[in-house]
C-alpha cells in the first residue's frame, strides 16, 4: 500500500514509512558515542518515529475526511493546528449544535477521548473516532497532529 506524505505530495509505501520509523526507534545510521551529535539523540530519533508513526495513522484512518492544511477542503475540517484549538470554529462547516456548543479546546486528553469514543464523545459528532487504534497508535497520531500548525503543512518527517 503506497500513502502520499501530505508535506511533499510524494507517494511513499505504508511498508518504508513503518521501516524508517522502526530504523530510528533502534538508532539504525546513529552516530558513535564518540561522535554524538547531541541534536540527534535517542529521545529525539523516538519522538520522530513517533511522529511518522502518526503520519501514517493519519494517512490510514483519518485522510478520508480531514485534510491537513487550511487550504485544502475534506468532508471534516481540517486538522492543522488542532491541539490547542477551540472546537468547532472553523468556518465553512456545519457542526453539531452539541460540538458547537460546548466551548472546550482541543487537547491530547479530549483527542485521546474522541478517539476511544468517536460520536458517544459529543451528541450529534459526525467523527467515528478510532476506537480500534491501540494507545500507542493514538498517541502517535496526536503526536503528528501536534507538528501542525494552522495555515501550514506539517514538518517534512
Amino acid at each position: 500500500m503506497r500513502r502520499r506524505l501530505p508535506a511533499t505530495g510524494t507517494s511513499v509505501p505504508l511498508s518504508r514509512i513503518a521501516a524508517i520509523a522502526l530504523a530510528l526507534l533502534l538508532g539504525a545510521g546513529a552516530p558513535s558515542a564518540a561522535g554524538a551529535d547531541p541534536a540527534h539523540s535517542a529521545p529525539d530519533r523516538m519522538q520522530v518515529a513517533r511522529i511518522a508513526a502518526g503520519a501514517a495513522v493519519y494517512q490510514t484512518h483519518c485522510r478520508r475526511c480531514h485534510q491537513i492544511s487550511d487550504t485544502q477542503r475534506g468532508y471534516g475540517p481540517a486538522l492543522s493546528g488542532v491541539v490547542g484549538r477551540p472546537a468547532g470554529i472553523q468556518s465553512g462547516y456545519r457542526y453539531s449544535d452539541g460540538l458547537a456548543d460546548t466551548g472546550f479546546v482541543w487537547t491530547r486528553d479530549s483527542l485521546r477521548v474522541l478517539l476511544a469514543a468517536g460520536p458517544a464523545m459529543i451528541d450529534g459528532l459526525r467523527c467515528v473516532g478510532r476506537p480500534d487504534l491501540d494507545p500507542l497508535r493514538q498517541e502517535a497520531l496526536i503526536d503528528y497532529l501536534e507538528t501542525t500548525s494552522a495555515g501550514t503543512p506539517p514538518r517534512n518527517i
